[in-house]
C-alpha cells in the first residue's frame, strides 16, 4: 500500500500483497464521522476460506456483510479481508494478511486501538476462535458464529490452547441443526474452554448452518462489544505456546522453550476426544455449472470417498442410489440418508455416458480436538509495582516488554521466576526496538520502549 492511498468516506475495494507474492483484495468501509476522536474497527472474516478462488465481486459481498449496517449506524470502520486455499485464516499467509491489513488501516486512520473487534461466520467463526488463542493482544473481543474451536489446529496445524482465551472475551453461537458444527458436537468443546478459564459467552440457538438469527442476535453482540474494551496492559497474563512465532501476548513473550524439562503440576493439557460421523464425499462442486446435476470441479485431498469410488473431475452427479440429483441440494438430501459404514452409490455422467460408482463410507472416526505434535511451554505472569512475578513450565527464555504506563523508564525492576529472583536492573529505553515494534503494530495506546530478557 502507498502511504498516501487513503480513501475517503464510503466502501472501497483495495489490494494487499501477501507473503506468497499474490495480491488479494480486501474491502474497507470508511465512516462519515462528524464527531472528533478515534473510531472502532470491526474485522469480518467470511466462510468457505479453503475454496480455490477468491469470492467473486468482493465489494458486492462486503456490502452485504452482516455487521456492516451496525458499523454504518455507529460510525465504525469495517474491514473485510478475503482468503482462499493457501491463504486461509489459520495459515501463515492468511493470518499475516489479516494483521497487515489492520496495521495499514491503523496507519492511515484514527482507529481506537482498544476497540478493534474481529468476528466471522463458519470458517470465519473458526478463525475467531483460533486468533483468540494465538493473537489476542490486538483485539477487544472476538465473535465466533457457527465455527469450530479446533479448526486452527486440525486444518491449520497450529498449536492452540483454550486457556489462552482467558486474555480476551469471546462471544460464541452454535445452532442445533447445523450440518457442519451442531450444538451437540460443539458444546463439550466450549465447556472445556470455560473450565480452563476462557472468557466465553456462549449461546445455543435453534437453526441450521446459516446466519438466520442475525436480526435478533446482532443487537446482543453489539451490547457485548460495548462492554468489551481492551485493557492494553493487563496486570496478569497466562500464556501457552509451542512455537516462538506465537509466543507473545501483551507484555509477555516466550522466546524459547525447554521441552526437556518436566511439566509443572498446573501445566495441564486441555483436550478432549471427539467423534466424526459427518458424511462427506470429498469433492469441490463447480458453482458455475448451469445444467441439471452436481458437477465435480476438483477432488479434495486425502483418502476420501470420492477417490475410493473413482469420482473424477468433470463428472456430473445425476443420482444417488434411487434419488435423482438435479442440484447440490438434492445431493445434500441424499447424504442425509447415509450413515458411516454404509454403502454409497452415485450415478454420474462422464463424457455424456452414465456410470455407476459404488463404495463404502468409512466408519466413524475418533480424533482429538487439538493436535499435540509439539511440546509446549506455559508462563503465568503478573506485575506488582516494579516487580514481575513468573510461574514457568517448560520455558527457557522469557521477554518482558516495558511500557511507561506500567514502569517509568529508569525505574528499578525486579524479576522473580518460580520463587527465585532472576533479574535486578533498570528499565532502559531501546529506541531502535521502540520504533521497530511500533511500525509493526501501529498501536498508539500500547507502546513498548524496551524489554528485559530472562533466562530461566
Amino acid at each position: 500500500e502507498k502511504p498516501d492511498s487513503k480513501p475517503d468516506y464510503g466502501h472501497h475495494l483495495r489490494m494487499s500483497m501477501c507473503l506468497d507474492g499474490i495480491e488479494r483484495p480486501y474491502c474497507l468501509f470508511v465512516p462519515n464521522r462528524k464527531e472528533l476522536g478515534s473510531a472502532p474497527l470491526f474485522v469480518y472474516l467470511h466462510g468457505g476460506v479453503t475454496r480455490s478462488e477468491i469470492r467473486e465481486e468482493p465489494l458486492a459481498y462486503a456490502e452485504n456483510a452482516p455487521f456492516l449496517s451496525l458499523c454504518k449506524e455507529r460510525g465504525w470502520f469495517h474491514l473485510t479481508p478475503f482468503g482462499q486455499k493457501g491463504a486461509a485464516w489459520w495459515d501463515r499467509v492468511g493470518m499475516t494478511n489479516i494483521m497487515r491489513q489492520i496495521t495499514i488501516v491503523k496507519s492511515q486512520y484514527d482507529i481506537d486501538d482498544n476497540r478493534v473487534y474481529l468476528g466471522g461466520f463458519s470458517d470465519g467463526g473458526s478463525a475467531a476462535f483460533c486468533l483468540a488463542m494465538v493473537k489476542p493482544s490486538v483485539f477487544a473481543s472476538f465473535i465466533a458464529l457457527n465455527g469450530h474451536i479446533g479448526v486452527g489446529s486440525l486444518d491449520g496445524d497450529l498449536s492452540t490452547f483454550v486457556q489462552n482465551m482467558s486474555q480476551t472475551p469471546v462471544y460464541a453461537v452454535t445452532t442445533d441443526k447445523d450440518s457442519l458444527y451442531p450444538t451437540n458436537v460443539m458444546a463439550p468443546t466450549l465447556d472445556l474452554a470455560q473450565r480452563f478459564g476462557a472468557k466465553l459467552t456462549y449461546r445455543m440457538l435453534p437453526g441450521t448452518h446459516t446466519f438466520d438469527y442475525s436480526t435478533t442476535e446482532i443487537p446482543r453482540i453489539s451490547r457485548f462489544m460495548d462492554c468489551s474494551v481492551r485493557n492494553p496492559i493487563p496486570s496478569t497474563i497466562d500464556w501457552e505456546t509451542a512455537t516462538s512465532e506465537y509466543g507473545r501476548c501483551h507484555w509477555l513473550q516466550i522466546l524459547e522453550l525447554a521441552p526437556f524439562l518436566k511439566r509443572k503440576s498446573w501445566h495441564k493439557d486441555a483436550n478432549i476426544c471427539l467423534v466424526s460421523d459427518r458424511i462427506t464425499i470429498g469433492f469441490h462442486e463447480d458453482s458455475e455449472f448451469k445444467g441439471e446435476g452436481d458437477k465435480v470441479k476438483s477432488l479434495a485431498k486425502g483418502h476420501t470417498v470420492a477417490r475410493q469410488i473413482g469420482l473424477r473431475e468433470g463428472d456430473v452427479i445425476i443420482a444417488g442410489g434411487n434419488m435423482t440429483i438435479k442440484s447440490a441440494k438434492d445431493l445434500a438430501a441424499y447424504k442425509k440418508t447415509l450413515k458411516r459404514g454404509s454403502p454409497i452409490e452415485l450415478t454420474v455422467l462422464r463424457e455424456n455416458k452414465p456410470h455407476t460408482l459404488r463404495g463404502t463410507i468409512p466408519p466413524p472416526e475418533y480424533y482429538y480436538l487439538f493436535k499435540r505434535q509439539r511440546p509446549s511451554g506455559r508462563v503465568k505472569a503478573r506485575l506488582q509495582g516494579n516487580r514481575f512475578i513468573l510461574e514457568t513450565s517448560c520455558a527457557a527464555i522469557v521477554r518482558l516488554l516495558l511500557n511507561s504506563d506500567q514502569l517509568e523508564p529508569g525505574s528499578r525492576v525486579e524479576v522473580y521466576a518460580d520463587d527465585e529472583r532472576v533479574y535486578t536492573g533498570e528499565a532502559v529505553i531501546d529506541y531502535g526496538f521502540l520504533i521497530r515494534d511500533f511500525i509493526q503494530r501501529r498501536d498508539r495506546k500500547n507502546i513498548y520502549y524496551g524489554f528485559i530478557d530472562v533466562k530461566l
